[in-house]
């Protein structure tokens, strides 16, 4: 499922549902905060989709790697650094599928608003 929105601006509806997502990760899981499922997310999903599209994006990330920073200090260094919030409706209709695909191999399952109203129905099980 691909949420799609027409328009320059990230939709409020993408922004509700990731941070739905980050609450429910943290529910799930039940040792770590919202707060750190957003860093972990956006520097395991979102990060990818940035580099690949932007070179200005990759010769930021490119510097940082330059700093050897340990994996505690990459998470909290992305609880403040934009990923999310430069991205485009296309890309944040990526990320959320990659953020959903990333937090199922670490069993929390997330849907979509729609995946709830096709639960109904035996072959979308």
């Amino acid at each position: 499922m691909t949420v799609e929105v027409v328009g320059d601006k990230r939709s409020g509806q993408q922004n509700r549902i990731s941070h739905a997502w980050y609450n429910e990760v943290s529910a799930q899981k039940g040792d770590i905060s919202p707060t750190e499922v957003k860093s972990y997310s956006k520097r395991f999903c979102g990060v990818p989709i940035l580099y690949t599209e932007s070179e200005e994006f990759a010769s930021s990330i490119n510097r940082l790697k330059a700093y050897n920073m340990s994996e505690a200090d990459k998470n909290d260094l992305f609880k403040w650094f934009p990923v999310t919030s430069l991205m485009t409706p296309k890309q944040k209709s990526e990320y959320l599928e990659s953020v959903q695909r990333y937090w199922a191999r670490q069993g929390v399952f997330l849907a979509f608003p729609d995946d709830y109203s096709r639960q109904q129905y035996p072959e979308a099980v």
